[in-house]
């Protein structure tokens, strides 16, 4: 986790950076029956898909940032990232954005993901700038109850399952 860390923060010195990655965290929070997701990518790659996809300029961050970036923001990242439980998909309407901030040269997305049953396996589907780099690579780590794995996703290999 440090080296990524490092990989983040070492590229702000070139503008453009030669990595492309995102950095997932999903968490089961057994207290209150959710999944806690928080997407990191850089923010400038994330803006470049954003106004491709919407033909707009959306100025994460800035003081003329797009009044609708919330919309645009969840509309890209609920059609990127899905999670199907027990083999059946968690709607959309489930993924409900909390927050989202850039810090430094990179953007965190924040989702409350609401899902009570128990459940036994966990597919995910993780093609988050995929359409934009031919070469992204994005890292999930899963956590709960304590213990944590991580988990890569690439064009190859966009999805993975999770058997607890």
């Amino acid at each position: 986790m440090k080296l990524l860390l490092f990989i983040m923060t070492f590229s702000t010195v070139c503008s453009a950076h030669p990595i492309h990655l995102s950095v997932t965290n999903l968490e089961y929070i057994e207290t209150g029956k959710y999944f806690q997701l928080s997407i990191r990518l850089f923010v400038d790659d994330f803006e470049t898909i954003l106004n491709y996809k919407n033909n707009i300029e959306i100025n994460l961050g800035k003081q003329n940032e797009l009044k609708d970036a919330k919309f645009y923001i969840n509309q890209y990242i609920t059609h990127n990232f899905f999670i199907e439980i027990n083999d059946k998909n968690i709607p959309l309407n489930s993924f409900i954005l909390t927050d989202y901030e850039i810090k430094d040269i990179t953007i965190w997305i924040t989702y409350k993901v609401k899902y009570r049953p128990k459940f036994n396996s966990i597919n995910i589907t993780n093609i988050l700038m995929f359409d934009l780099f031919s070469d992204q690579k994005n890292m999930l780590i899963y956590t709960q109850n304590n213990n944590q794995f991580a988990i890569d996703f690439n064009n190859n290999k966009p999805e993975h399952e999770i058997n607890l």
